[in-house]
């Protein structure tokens, strides 16, 4: 008789996330996970964009990286004999991707408010979907299409494209929220493409998900240190300003260790799917402590956003 659970795995021996039927939610730690996740994402970014106001992205950077490497003696040191230039290359390109699309998140966030930004880099699922089809071969059904078309209308009403919505708001915010969009798509992208790695490495048993964070933070620390070699460090120096930027690292540290257990648990998909209560922590807090309200088209588009990419969760299941 067969030890096969619900989440496609037999045994101790998870299989492939491609070799799964289905992208429902089956496990309620996968769950618990995903939205503990969602939230410390939702905070980190509030709070980076309060730090921004007297510490540099790049010094926020150096102090997350830097972070990271704290959680070094629980790699799973059994495993490492296992691993080949190949799969350290993997890891090394997951880091550079995984520092990439945070960084440029940051400065996103120098231009839009942070629930614009959190409404677009919590929006992955689409695009993993689409990286899956071109880099693994992962089929994209209709109801992926239509998915898209929503979702894409979602995006265009939080960016504001000043193109389109000049006659209808002429503030000058509505150009800096656009740009803060565009640079908050480029996150969507480089963090799919870091999902793509993950899922690669995961196909051949050799995902460990603390040395993904350390492997993170190592580059975070060459990539950020080079940066400041041209830019100023500017560290906090108020003691509101340091518990800030700890709470960025704290949150930072442990969204990673969340995502990575959740994904032990559910597919790729999934877990992008339930990124998107991010965006909803981070509209809460910029309303209630910032006290700035989202218009009407951003509400609307946070809708369109939320329901395309929940739909996810109920969609027709694959033969």
């Amino acid at each position: 008789m067969s030890l096969e659970s619900e989440d496609g795995t037999t045994g101790n021996i998870r299989k492939p996330l491609l070799e799964r039927s289905t992208s429902r939610l089956v496990d309620l730690r996968g769950k618990l996970f995903s939205l503990s996740f969602a939230t410390t994402l939702g905070i980190q970014l509030f709070l980076v964009k309060v730090a921004e106001e007297s510490v540099t992205v790049y010094t926020i950077m150096l102090l997350r990286s830097l972070s990271f490497l704290f959680v070094i003696p629980f790699i799973q040191w059994t495993k490492c004999e296992r691993y080949k230039t190949k799969d350290m290359c993997l890891y090394f390109l997951y880091g550079i991707l995984n520092y990439g699309c945070r960084i440029v998140a940051y400065v996103a966030l120098t231009f839009a408010q942070v629930g614009n930004v959190s409404a677009i880099t919590s929006n992955m699922a689409i695009p993993s979907a689409i990286l899956a089809l071109l880099l693994l071969g992962e089929p994209i059904t209709t109801f992926h299409v239509i998915n898209f078309v929503i979702n894409a209308v979602g995006i265009i009403l939080v960016s504001k494209p000043p193109f389109i919505f000049q006659y209808i708001n002429s503030s000058e915010d509505t150009t800096d929220d656009f740009y803060g969009a565009i640079l908050a798509v480029v996150v969507v992208i480089t963090r799919s493409l870091a999902s793509v790695v993950s899922r690669k490495l995961s196909y051949e048993s050799k995902s460990d998900p603390v040395l993904f964070a350390v492997f993170t933070g190592i580059c975070g620390v060459i990539i950020t240190s080079f940066i400041l070699i041209f830019t100023e460090l500017t560290m906090p120096r108020s003691f509101l300003d340091q518990l800030t930027v700890l709470g960025v690292c704290v949150c930072a540290l442990l969204g990673n260790i969340f995502l990575a257990l959740a994904l032990q648990y559910e597919t790729v998909v999934v877990v992008s799917v339930l990124m998107s209560p991010s965006l909803i922590v981070a509209y809460l807090l910029q309303i209630v402590l910032l006290g700035v309200h989202p218009g009407v088209p951003e509400i609307f588009g946070l809708l369109l956003i939320l329901g395309s990419n929940f739909a996810y969760l109920w969609q027709p299941k694959e033969d």
